[in-house]
């Protein structure tokens, strides 16, 4: 789906209100919480045009009651338009302004709940990668470090995220860890590669029980600090993660940074465009959106 299709489809008020039908954002029926019986549909003066009336309670549902738009007042063409945006990467705060003139409170909020939508959508699809005859590539990377240690990041404590990639298949899987020491590092890995992996790491102190952790797993390490990127005798290397890293980063800096307390939800985030990147943009995110707010 192009952005004239959407523009075109959100043009009016009446249009809005099908197409989002369409794509099953909103509910065409509603099935009362209370009496679980089968709402009735009825026009009204809303932004919607029409709301749920149960008979035997005799309560009305706004249109948007059980799904994602519920929070939001907004107009239902701006609504689309942002998702749309959004799931072509295009959204931010600048953009949203211009387009859907809206604050950035209402633009984080937006962002914020989208994020939780996709981390709900991996936490119920998580499956661990790896296994015997693969290779995960497994780094650690510091954000909030301040650059030749001079600024106001000295005063803000480090975050340290662990994650792993599979070469074959580029899954991969990122998580906050408290510490780098050797038991928080084998517990991750543990709970996310399977066993019988070809694990390759630096040389880093955390990673030298990765054999012995009962898993069957064969390890090389890389020694960075030889200025070397390839291990010469086995070829082994951690390029594939330091990508990762990289377009991690670009990401919040994208969004000039992020809060330490939702960086977990903007890694879950990034998990998510990654393993949907194969997807046309905007389906993909409909798909999801679907899993968390089920249409009826």
């Amino acid at each position: 789906m192009t952005l004239e299709v959407v523009v075109t489809r959100v043009s009016s008020k009446r249009s809005a209100i099908v197409f989002a039908k369409e794509l099953k954002i909103i509910h065409t029926t509603y099935t009362c919480p209370q009496c679980e019986r089968l709402t009735k549909v009825r026009n009204s003066r809303s932004e919607d045009g029409y709301e749920f009336y149960c008979k035997c309670c005799r309560k009305l549902y706004n249109a948007r009651v059980g799904s994602f738009l519920e929070v939001f007042k907004l107009p239902l063409r701006k609504l689309l338009m942002m998702l749309y945006l959004y799931a072509t990467d295009i959204l931010t705060w600048k953009v949203a302004e211009r387009e859907c003139q809206i604050g950035m409170e209402l633009y984080t909020k937006f962002r914020a709940r989208l994020r939780d939508v996709k981390g709900f959508h991996m936490l119920a699809h998580s499956t661990q990668i790896g296994g015997f005859g693969h290779q995960v590539q497994i780094d650690e990377t510091c954000y909030g470090s301040a650059k030749y240690f001079t600024g106001s990041m000295l005063e803000m404590p480090e975050v340290w995220v662990t994650g792993g990639v599979e070469v074959a298949s580029n899954k991969c899987f990122m998580k906050v860890v408290e510490n780098k020491l050797a038991p928080t590092i084998n517990a991750l890995i543990i709970n996310n590669v399977l066993r019988g992996t070809c694990i390759v790491t630096d040389m880093a102190k955390c990673y030298d029980q990765v054999t012995k952790l009962g898993m069957q797993y064969t390890h090389y390490s890389v020694n960075h600090k030889g200025k070397r990127f390839k291990d010469p005798r086995s070829g082994a290397c951690t390029n594939r993660i330091e990508g990762v890293w990289m377009l991690t980063k670009t990401r919040t800096k994208k969004e000039r940074g992020t809060k330490r307390g939702t960086l977990d939800a903007v890694l879950e985030e990034y998990l998510w465009t990654h393993h949907n990147k194969k997807k046309e943009a905007f389906s993909a995110l409909l798909d999801t959106l679907h899993f968390r707010y089920p249409p009826q």
